[in-house]
């Protein structure tokens, strides 16, 4: 009887393997690089739809663009109360400004809406300034007052209006 070697097992195929790899590890990539240019580019919208990463973004000097009114700034305590004046309804908004930023930030003017049960705006105005600008870490009150505020309202939304033109 003779010595019969038996072949070694075939090698697995290491190439095929490594493209799985190095295609996988792109794709990671990829998908982590469009995901933190998508919060870069949305961080505004981010900001106003959860104002706590207002904070975060400013931390990480993303909100340092002083291009754009109000970036970095946070409209905070928002409180509103029907009253009457002289048999006038009004409707009073007070509220705070805050600048969490490490900068100067000039302050505009707020844009204020009611809304609707649908959503749906019935009524806006604005809300001048009350200071021209905020340095870090400070806050400063607001007040807005409407005159005979319109029927219907369910919301109150705040933001800061845009620059003027010119």
């Amino acid at each position: 009887a003779g010595d019969r070697r038996l072949a070694p097992p075939p090698l697995p195929p290491r190439r095929r393997r490594r493209r799985i790899d190095w295609l996988a590890a792109g794709i990671a990539v990829a998908v982590v690089a469009g995901a933190a240019a998508g919060l870069l580019a949305a961080r505004d919208e981010i900001a106003r739809a959860w104002p706590p990463t207002a904070q975060l973004y400013a931390a990480v000097g993303l909100a340092a663009d002083a291009a754009e009114e109000g970036r970095g700034l946070l409209i905070r305590d928002v409180a509103s109360e029907r009253v009457l004046e002289g048999g006038v309804p009004i409707l009073l908004v007070r509220g705070a400004i805050e600048n969490p930023t490490g900068r100067r930030r000039a302050v505009p003017a707020i844009r204020a809406a009611l809304k609707g049960e649908t959503g749906a705006e019935l009524h806006r105005w604005t809300i001048a300034a009350p200071a021209a600008a905020l340095d870090a870490g400070q806050s400063t009150p607001f007040e807005g007052r409407l005159a005979r505020p319109p029927g219907g309202a369910t919301s109150l939304s705040l933001r800061f209006a845009a620059a003027a033109p010119g």
